[in-house]
């Protein structure tokens, strides 16, 4: 009990023996109700002043959210209580409006199962609906781009790939503006309402493109910005090892370079001769600078035993490795490439395989093998389901088998950008892993909406388009997280430590159907049946108590008044 309770009973207690002595005084007063009175009334004070707790049965309490539409306002049932969140219009005064769900609940405990009507609950209401039951039933339909993937970070001179779906829209098109207003991909709507576009990632830097949805008469319906950053890409040390010169490795080891990493190669031509460029050489010292190593079945072959071992061991320690299969393979090299987790059968499969890369059908010439291992996963397939690439975990590192012949062909026919995504990306997954962690940053981040950040350094800031810096309250107990609340659109900078992170804010009205389409997905999670017994504790009702205290105050007072009126 608090200590106003304990003060209250204090004084009842005084007042009931103060009447129990007054009583007494009186000659007359000899009766159980002069001494049994005043207690009675005290006990009944407190009740009234403190009443106990009942269990009562829990009501369905209807929850508008903005998005109801004026149909389901007119069907509300007026006996049902009736909340409107913030961004609800409704005339009806009856309708109580509250700033938010957890402060509708605490000033109505009997609210058991929610019906919430409209686009749902924003994210500061969802942990408010606990453990209630909840019906959700979607108000009008949105119109525009409902769902979207696009990558934060592209890597420059790649192809990148956005795909989503759109709502409310037949026969209509999309197309992405880059930052210079142009076209940098389009694409009809399908009957489904999904959509995939692919555009070039060119300059390093952050750009911001624009989704734009046509309808079938070329209007407009919809446009929202789409911040990426263009990364430069990491510079890797590569290693090139080729028992012979062949137009794949000739163009392999000009994208290497064009890319900026530094590579180091040993081709040989003939017996005796090799063109070597920079360190080639096969040490422990140099292997451990070296984030990938690409050999073919007859560079792999011209190794000692020793150089062999040396690169299991660097592959072990971190060093990725891809095998290329040029022509045939010996039972030697068969048998070794096996040991590292590859198993190679000769299969009548067709030379010639498609693959699908950024949407364009490429024809590849392949070797006709069937690869297979233990923990291995596909790295590249054909669309006929075959195989064309496999890698797997090696200690620390990866190895990977291709058998591709002529991917070169691509940068001839003019897709320089797919050969360099299908060999960037190949690049990715196997060379060294690096060191750095990045942040766990929030997707597509709003104005005045709460975001969070994870994994940053205790001293970790907001930096925004004006150079004013924003301090960020670091939970360490909970991943290193803070929550944001982002005062600005556009371009803005996390600062942690010695990097600098861009983070790309949208404006609080733009891509609506994307946000209302969210919300609602994340509400139809809370859906739940009521529970059958939804009971919940109150307190007991005041007006019985304060009758029976005004009665038994005033059949005390009229007692005690006619025994003093007897001669």
């Amino acid at each position: 009990m608090s200590a106003l309770q304990w003060a209250t009973i204090g004084l009842l207690v005084l007042a009931s023996l103060v009447g129990i002595w007054r009583a007494l005084r009186l000659r007359r007063a000899r009766g159980v109700v002069d001494v049994v009175g005043p207690p009675l009334m005290a006990i009944l004070l407190w009740l009234v002043l403190y009443p106990p707790m009942i269990e009562k049965a829990q009501v369905e309490a209807v929850v508008l959210t903005p998005g109801v539409t004026d149909q389901q306002l007119a069907q509300l049932d007026s006996s049902s209580p009736i909340v409107a969140l913030p961004g609800v219009i409704a005339a009806d005064r009856s309708i109580e409006r509250a700033p938010d769900l957890a402060t509708a609940l605490r000033r109505h405990p009997a609210f058991g199962s929610l019906r919430v009507l409209g686009d749902g609950l924003p994210e500061r209401d969802r942990d408010s609906v606990d453990q209630r039951g909840l019906s959700f039933e979607p108000g009008t339909e949105s119109r525009g781009v409902i769902e979207l993937e696009s990558p934060a970070v592209v890597r420059a001179g790649s192809l990148w790939t956005m795909q989503g779906k759109v709502a409310g829209v037949e026969g209509g098109q999309v197309r992405l503006l880059d930052r210079s207003g142009g076209v940098a991909a389009h694409a009809a709507i399908e009957e489904s309402g999904r959509f995939r576009l692919f555009a070039a990632a060119r300059t390093p830097g952050e750009a911001v493109y624009r989704l734009q949805v046509l309808d079938a008469a070329e209007a407009v319906i919809e446009e929202l910005p789409l911040g990426v950053v263009i990364a430069a890409g990491d510079s890797l040390n590569t290693m090139i090892l080729a028992g012979a010169a062949d137009a794949e490795t000739k163009y392999l080891r000009r994208w290497i370079i064009d890319s900026g990493s530094t590579l180091a190669s040993r081709i040989s031509l003939s017996r005796g001769i090799e063109q070597r460029q920079h360190d080639a050489e096969l040490s422990a010292a140099s292997l451990e600078k070296t984030d990938l190593l690409v050999t073919d079945e007859r560079g792999w072959a011209g190794l000692s035993e020793s150089g062999k071992a040396l690169i299991r061991d660097a592959v072990e320690h971190g060093m990725g490795l891809l095998l290329r299969v040029g022509g045939s393979l010996s039972s030697k090299t068969r048998s070794e490439w096996a040991e590292l987790g590859f198993h190679i059968e000769s299969t009548d499969l067709a030379r010639s395989s498609r693959l699908l890369s950024a949407g364009a059908d490429i024809e590849l010439t392949r070797m006709p093998l069937l690869i297979s291992g233990e923990a291995s996963v596909p790295l590249l397939t054909a669309t006929d389901g075959s195989v064309l690439a496999r890698w797997r975990a090696f200690g620390q590192g990866r190895i990977a088998l291709w058998l591709p012949l002529d991917t070169w062909r691509m940068s001839t026919r003019g897709d320089k950008a797919r050969y360099g995504t299908l060999w960037s990306n190949t690049f990715s997954i196997l060379a060294r892993a690096r060191g750095a962690t990045q942040p766990l940053l929030p997707r597509a981040p709003r104005v005045g909406q709460r975001a969070a950040i994870c994994g940053i350094g205790a001293d970790a800031f907001i930096e925004d388009g004006q150079a004013q810096r924003h301090r960020l309250l670091i939970d360490s107990e909970a991943g290193n997280c803070a929550a944001w609340w982002p005062a600005q659109a556009g371009w803005q900078q996390l600062v942690d430590a010695d990097r600098r992170v861009p983070i790309f804010v949208l404006a609080a009205g733009e891509a609506a159907a994307l946000m209302r389409q969210e919300i609602r997905a994340a509400t139809r999670q809370l859906v739940r049946p009521p529970s059958v017994a939804a009971v919940h504790r109150a307190e007991m009702p005041r007006w019985p108590l304060f009758l029976a205290w005004l009665l038994a105050s005033a059949g005390l007072w009229w007692w005690q008044r006619s025994r003093r009126s007897e001669p």
